[in-house]
């Protein structure tokens, strides 16, 4: 993106220019601090050396042994997909579908998209429908789960440490190092790029689109509009995404998903999770039960990941949606700036909390060793998916413009 470019801030809408910004330098919005823009190296090549190992790795992942548990002489050897299946067996493929979006069909989508997009641009032309598949791209980034699949991974592998032994197959080292290479993609991957190759090659020119009439910013491609008359069928001439000047029924939507998220998180929290059943004994847990366990193992460290995650994390999201939308609805002119931070938390920790999930899966493949030792999922662990879902979207359907529209209605 060129200096003097002008953009509109996605968190508060204020239009303004993009200064000159030094390699690897970052650009804020002058109201609310938002993050307008980074300025990165050319990401082509590095991003499709990236891409094209990412996808050697998950191939790797998904071929050879992932974790073995030995326990009483009797061994259970597993895939990475063997959780996903075993959530199947025992009915609750509600789960299992999250689990396989989060760690299988996100992560794929992405790699495919780079790499469909990327190799074309290295090759020096433009792929058929470029902007659609980066708008897949972008927006199935934040379903992608890895990091936190690895960080479930890591608590039951310390769980089970002391009741039997593990060995590890190649695929765990490869999705360790798979790990690496995403959060690396996300890191040199830059879409702005992309939209101005696409831009120079199909003679597009944002100036074309902005004159003094009213002005809506793309969601996706951040391209400014203006001039335009308002429709049901109005979109990016860039991107093609719908252009809106709000979310439409943001206030209600949002509050039809925070209440539903509230009223999941109590079964989610008093309902067993999990059912082990060890040589004829049975065991419930609940989310609060595995934390004390943890403590009681001298295991803090697991037990404030577990609460931190499972607990405080979805109960903070339902009382900070809560409190934007009441601020919203009384038209409050308070710290509009903190307010607009404290939705970008809520954007950025919902996903954490599918560390309960991802451990529950890791736990359920190792520990289905017949009348020795079987894990099962109880009634929670489809409450608790559906609190991380629901949350999620109350995040994505609130509109934080919404916040700066009191700010700017008392102001004229």
């Amino acid at each position: 993106m060129e200096a003097n470019t002008l953009i509109a801030c996605h968190d508060c809408e204020l239009v303004q220019k993009i200064p000159p910004v030094p390699l690897r330098g970052s650009a804020r919005c002058l109201r609310c601090g938002a993050l307008l823009y980074k300025r990165k190296p050319d990401c082509i090549e590095p991003t499709l050396a990236l891409t094209l190992a990412g996808i050697v790795l998950f191939i790797l992942i998904n071929i050879f042994p992932f974790i073995s548990f030995r326990m009483a002489g009797q061994m259970e050897e597993t895939t990475l997909i063997t959780g996903i299946k075993v959530f199947f067996d025992q009915g609750w493929w509600h789960v299992g579908l999250l689990v396989l979006l989060t760690t299988f069909i996100a992560p794929a989508i992405q790699l495919l998209g780079l790499l469909y997009i990327l190799l074309p641009l290295r090759l020096g032309w433009m792929a058929p429908g470029l902007p659609r598949v980066l708008r897949i791209v972008q927006r199935t980034a934040p379903w992608s789960m890895i990091e936190i699949f690895m960080l479930g991974i890591l608590v039951t592998v310390v769980k089970l440490t002391k009741d039997g032994d593990l060995t590890y197959g190649i695929s765990v080292y490869a999705f360790m190092a798979f790990t690496f290479v995403i959060a690396a993609i996300i890191t040199t991957f830059d879409p702005h790029q992309i939209w101005k190759k696409w831009d120079a090659a199909r003679h597009i020119s944002e100036k074309c689109h902005f004159n003094a009439g009213g002005v809506i910013s793309c969601r996706t491609c951040h391209m400014l509009c203006g001039g335009l008359e308002i429709s049901a069928k109005l979109k990016c001439p860039r991107c093609g995404a719908p252009l809106r000047r709000r979310k439409k029924f943001s206030i209600s939507r949002t509050w039809a998903l925070v209440l539903t998220a509230a009223i999941f998180y109590i079964p989610a929290n008093l309902y067993p999770i999990t059912n082990i059943i060890s040589f004829g004994d049975e065991k419930t847990d609940t989310i609060m039960s595995g934390v004390i366990y943890f403590v009681q193992e001298g295991m803090w460290h697991l037990a404030l990941i577990i609460f931190t995650a499972s607990i405080m994390v979805p109960l903070l999201k339902l009382v900070l949606l809560s409190f934007l939308l009441i601020s919203v609805q009384r038209k409050s002119t308070w710290r509009p700036k903190d307010r607009t931070r404290l939705y970008r938390v809520t954007e950025a920790i919902g996903r954490w909390s599918m560390v309960d999930i991802f451990a529950i899966t890791v736990l359920i493949a190792l520990v289905n060793l017949g009348q020795i030792a079987t894990v099962q999922v109880e009634d929670a662990a489809i409450y608790f998916a559906a609190v991380v879902v629901i949350t999620m979207f109350a995040a994505l359907t609130f509109d934080p413009r919404l916040i700066w529209d009191t700010e700017n209605n008392s102001h004229e």
